[in-house]
């Protein structure tokens, strides 16, 4: 897939037995793995958006949490790394699925940044005072969250699978 560098052969040859080997064709994108792409036609947060209605999603007084992705459309993140100029990809498929599509987040840690991004959501569409004041300084919270996410998926590429990762 040349997504990922190695400080030498031996840590390369490591690495694929202990992690890369069930990461590699999805990094390469040559498979798609469920859930890992945000699909509103599977996704238990836009169903659950959608039996509650737009029109109510919208209400202070609803506290029901919105899908953080565009609920009409297909939203495929990517990981990304700088360009070494190595010759190495540097965006990938996610190799693991969503937490938010499967309802299985790996660590408390993003599921909570997933939980803040809904509410900041919430805050945005509802026009509250919290969003609607500083709306630039809640946007760089967005961006933040998502960094830290992303921050949080580039560790997930390193370890072996089905370590506890939680303490």
């Amino acid at each position: 897939c040349k997504f990922i560098s190695y400080c030498s052969k031996e840590c390369q040859q490591e690495h694929w037995v202990k992690v890369h080997k069930q990461h590699c064709k999805y990094l390469a994108g040559l498979k798609l793995l469920p859930q890992s792409r945000h699909d509103p036609a599977h996704c238990h947060t836009c169903e659950r958006q959608a039996e509650i209605g737009e029109d109510q999603i919208v209400k202070a007084t609803n506290p029901s949490l919105p899908c953080i992705f565009p609920t009409l459309i297909t939203f495929v993140p990517v990981l990304c790394q700088p360009d070494h100029g190595n010759g190495n990809r540097t965006s990938a498929n996610l190799p693991f699925q969503m937490g938010e599509m499967s309802g299985k987040f790996p660590t408390r840690a993003e599921q909570t940044i997933s939980i803040i991004c809904q509410l900041l959501y919430k805050l945005k569409l509802i026009k509250h005072p919290a969003w609607t004041i500083l709306p630039e300084a809640s946007k760089e919270l967005c961006s933040l969250l998502n960094c830290i996410k992303r921050l949080i998926w580039d560790f997930y590429i390193k370890i072996v699978p089905g370590h506890k990762l939680d303490m």
